[in-house]
């Protein structure tokens, strides 16, 4: 009896120093008081999740396949089932495919989508079948009033003005997104192509820290007269291992090593994150 009993507190004591080892470190990012950027590494694909010191959880993308509730299982406490703002940059299955599972796993305060155009593939269908059944979709986009009470994090964001043919290009319609922290930007950029860039060129009034490198780096990626006004610090590159495109483009990355901006990448470095507190901000990884 006495040995069963020992047995049964060994085994209670490894689950909760294994749940202990997997969980700290969520838990201490989640909780500390740091604006936490994560570029997700999900392959051939986009997904980032920003954590804000007042609890706030936003969502950009969903990357090629249902592994991302995995990946963000990993960086957020398992208790966290809510997500404040998920932002859909266009339709393209390599950024939506994940938000599916999400959307079942997750409660959702509000979604930005734009679905005035009909759906591109069955993912994007199954995608909307979801989103129409979350009572919460927030649709045009309007995100105040989706973060948490006393979270001062601004969210703006930016579409072609000029729009596009929607049933050819929909690179042309991703939603840019600009997360502001005092004086701390990041701008992530869906897949605008050089076209976008040049029409919203004009919309963004500030320099930036971090840019979220458009359509994993693709030669129609990069438009220097942007780069130049935005003046980031660092680029991030989400992109799959040898992928079949050959992103990110040899070019691309000839430009940005040209203009003294450093270029992280998924691919080689795995989920990049990014803290910031004070408009002051450091790589953890």
């Amino acid at each position: 009896m006495k040995n069963q009993i020992k047995s049964i507190f060994v085994l209670i004591l490894v689950i909760l120093v294994s749940l202990v080892y997997k969980e700290y470190p969520s838990f201490k990012n989640f909780y500390d008081d740091n604006l936490d950027i994560y570029f997700i590494n999900v392959g051939q694909g986009d997904a980032e999740l920003i954590t804000t010191s007042q609890g706030s959880v936003i969502l950009i993308d969903g990357g090629p396949s249902n592994n991302l509730s995995y990946e963000i299982s990993n960086l957020l406490p398992f208790w966290i089932d809510y997500i404040n703002l998920v932002i859909v940059s266009h339709s393209h299955a390599d950024h939506i495919s994940g938000l599916i599972d999400m959307l079942d796993r997750y409660r959702i305060n509000c979604i930005l989508y734009d679905d005035t155009d009909d759906p591109i593939s069955n993912t994007e269908k199954e995608l909307r079948e979801k989103i129409y059944d979350n009572p919460t979709k927030d649709s045009p986009p309007i995100v105040s009033g989706c973060l948490n009470k006393d979270d001062t994090l601004s969210v703006t964001n930016y579409a072609n003005p000029n729009g596009a043919d929607k049933q050819k290009n929909q690179n042309l319609e991703s939603i840019v997104t600009l997360i502001s922290d005092g004086s701390f930007d990041v701008l992530f950029t869906g897949d605008a192509e050089n076209e976008e860039q040049v029409n919203i060129i004009d919309m963004i009034n500030t320099d930036i820290e971090i840019l979220k490198v458009p359509h994993h780096g693709a030669s129609d990626s990069f438009y220097g007269d942007l780069i130049e006004k935005l003046k980031p610090e660092l680029a991030v590159i989400s992109v799959g291992k040898d992928n079949s495109y050959k992103h990110p483009n040899q070019s691309v990355l000839d430009a940005y090593e040209k203009m003294n901006i450093p270029v992280f990448r998924t691919d080689l470095k795995g989920t990049i994150h990014i803290k910031e507190k004070d408009n002051y901000w450091w790589l953890v990884n």
